[in-house]
């Protein structure tokens, strides 16, 4: 959810931590979370896209 609002809708880490009831930093928190997962599976993707080839 924070990765959304932040990433996508361009709310700031204040007012997400506001309309969520959490402090903001734990949307910071969150939205590294989110990243790390992102990157991740985007690399995951991509290696077994060179494996098909």
């Amino acid at each position: 959810m924070v990765f959304n609002l932040y990433v996508l809708d361009g709310y700031s880490h204040k007012e997400i931590a506001n309309m969520l009831a959490i402090s903001v930093g734990t949307s910071k928190s969150n939205l590294s979370r989110a990243k790390a997962i992102l990157k991740k599976e985007l690399e995951n993707g991509a290696q077994q896209n060179q494996n098909n080839f």
